[in-house]
């Protein structure tokens, strides 16, 4: 099918915006319900206290300008102490709603902190319990910027408005009052004032909210380069290979483009302000005019002119500022559905069925049938009709080349993916039924890419069952069995030594962190325990030693071994093969050599390599 001209597609892409941003306007009672009941459910209390303050300063407002209407008429004829009662009484209006209005301040930049702490709250319940599918998808990476980049910043832009919106709408309809009052030919003059204003505002409303959608990819990616050039681990690698250079201009290029789109933002919003402005002026000079033909035609007392004079500023004040609320509000309210989107996945992660009943401890038999698994956004499955089983005390390895799938496949025996087909059944019962807190609670796993906490070695170790974080000894034998407890003990603090130098400790090598990472595992004290690349810092006699560890652990446990070393793997109960995700061969070391397939050729060629390095090694 023939594409359409350019032209003609911008065109009705630039349609179907205006008809959005036109719809999205029509549900700013819906959006603007959602912005009221975040604040609300924050405390009901402190809002409706607030409000009640506000409104009072609001109808103050009017009361004020009655009062200096009074004082202003009895100010020439009138006595002294008439005089002073009547300013007294206006500035005594004016100390109460000073009063109010800081009071009601304090009490607002305390809400605000509430529902930027439960904004973020909710925010980190999503992140931490999302599957790990979602941080494979740009797509929710995105959303996560979005929201995270707002969920401190958009609450106090809705909080505020939000209080401060019944004061003006308030302070609004008491100076009309008061105008009305005065004299009631000012009363058109101040509702026709509303319409420009706010049809002006709204027309910024949904293009600041757009920009900051359209610029979250640019920021990720600047984000991420500014960690590059900023960040230790990467600063030796930056520094040897000489790369500061072109990354500084990427950063460079990429601030550029931001820089170039804001312009092209702000010269937009400042049309709408200048627009703003020009109504502005133009409606002042309307109603100067107005009051002036009044005064001159006999039709209003010079007091009423001298309140006019005050109430003309105070009312476009009211009004601007209740109309810049309503267009602030209408974008944070689309921040805010962009925020509640995001919360709405959380749902979707809960088992949908009544979930089966835990696993009581390990499993008899875990088996794979028929599993298939595609990353999001990729056209080539990672894993196609995968079939294994691992059986109760079993030491199972997996072994094959780069990309061969070894680390998928763990993540979803771990249950931290899920199979786009087939199913993982522990002990006959699909694990899709089960609650996969349950699940995990029966798994430990340590993969190769592994976390340094910045925290206590204590912490590092603690974290891989946090309900036992407590207990000492345990961590204790836990970093023996993995052999880090010599050095840690030497460590200034012993255990409570912070793994990181940024915050005034210490740093270990790799081979050091390996170890802690593997302590982590051991610690969980988990009956099915996934190694992937444990020894891939270690040297030959650390490994050795450690696999020593592992066998004597293996008591009541079950270990999935991932492994580039032959050496390492060739003593395990079963070993299978994987090449382009699938399966290829299966069985035990001298099975496999037998078979003299893909296995015993990728042994062969790793024996050699080791040979022929021992070979110069001694040479030299």
């Amino acid at each position: 099918m023939s594409r359409l001209p350019p032209e003609v597609e911008q065109q009705l892409l630039d349609r179907w915006e205006k008809q959005r941003a036109k719809k999205d306007f029509r549900q700013f009672p819906r959006l603007l319900f959602q912005a009221i009941t975040l604040v609300w459910e924050m405390s009901p209390t402190m809002v409706s206290a607030i409000v009640a303050m506000r409104i009072a300063t609001g109808l103050l407002s009017g009361v004020m300008l009655l009062l200096g209407r009074n004082a202003l008429a009895v100010f020439g004829g009138a006595g002294r102490v008439e005089t002073i009662e009547s300013l007294g009484k206006v500035g005594l209006v004016f100390v109460i709603s000073t009063i109010l209005g800081l009071v009601s301040g304090e009490l607002e930049t305390f809400l605000t902190a509430q529902v930027q702490r439960k904004t973020m709250d909710e925010l980190l319940d999503v992140a931490t319990s999302v599957r790990l599918e979602a941080y494979e998808s740009p797509q929710f990476f995105d959303h996560l910027k979005r929201v995270e980049t707002n969920a401190l910043s958009q609450p106090v832009s809705v909080v505020r408005s939000l209080m401060q919106l019944p004061a003006d709408l308030v302070g609004v309809v008491a100076v009309m009052g008061a105008l009305i009052a005065l004299q009631p030919l000012l009363l058109p003059i101040v509702l026709v004032s509303i319409v420009p204003l706010a049809l002006i505002g709204r027309l910024g409303a949904r293009r600041q909210f757009e920009f900051a959608k359209e610029r979250v990819l640019g920021d990720r990616q600047r984000d991420y380069l500014r960690s590059v050039l900023t960040g230790k681990d990467e600063a030796k690698e930056v520094r040897a290979f000489g790369s500061g250079v072109e990354l500084r201009a990427r950063y460079e290029r990429l601030y550029d483009e931001y820089l170039k789109h804001l312009r092209r933002f702000r010269r937009k919003q400042l049309a709408f302000s200048f627009l703003q402005s020009i109504s502005t002026f133009a409606i002042v000079g309307i109603w100067a005019v107005f009051v002036g033909s009044l005064f001159i035609s006999g039709r209003t007392s010079g007091a009423n002119l001298g309140a006019a004079a005050v109430a003309m500023p105070l009312l476009l004040g009211r009004v601007f500022g209740f109309v810049q609320r309503i267009n602030g509000l209408y974008t944070s309210s689309l921040f805010i559905e962009d925020y509640r989107a995001f919360l709405a996945l959380k749902p979707s992660l809960e088992v949908g069925e009544t979930p089966a009943a835990d696993p009581a401890g390990a499993f008899g038999e875990l088996a794979i049938e028929d599993v298939s698994f595609t990353y999001p956004g990729s056209s080539e499955p990672a894993l196609r009709g995968v079939n294994m089983t691992i059986r109760s005390g079993e030491v199972v390895a997996l072994v094959g080349e780069n990309g061969s799938g070894k680390t998928t496949l763990a993540k979803l025996l771990a249950h931290l993916f899920h199979p786009g087909s087939g199913r993982v059944l522990w002990d006959g019962v699909d694990v899709a039924t089960r609650d996969p807190a349950g699940i995990q609670k029966q798994i430990s796993v340590i993969f190769q890419d592994f976390v340094r906490y910045q925290l206590s070695a204590a912490d590092n170790i603690g974290l891989g069952r946090s309900a036992a974080l407590a207990d000492r000894e345990a961590i204790v034998n836990a970093a023996s069995q993995a052999g880090a407890d010599e050095f840690l003990e030497e460590l200034e603090k012993g255990y409570e030594t912070i793994l990181s130098k940024a915050f005034g400790g210490i740093d270990l090598s790799i081979g050091q962190w390996q170890r802690v990472a593997l302590a982590r595992a051991f610690f969980r004290n988990a009956p099915f325990i996934i190694l992937d690349e444990p020894t891939a810092s270690l040297d030959a006699r650390a490994e050795h030693a450690l696999f020593d560890t592992i066998r004597g652990l293996r008591q009541g446990r079950t270990v999935l071994l991932i492994s580039h070393r032959f050496s390492t793997v060739r003593s395990a109960d079963r070993i299978y093969v994987l090449k382009g995700g699938t399966i290829v061969e299966s069985g035990t070391h001298g099975e496999l050599m037998a078979l003299r397939q893909l296995y015993a050729e990728l042994y062969n060629l790793q024996a050699s390599t080791t040979l022929n390095a021992a070979f110069q090694a001694v040479r030299s």
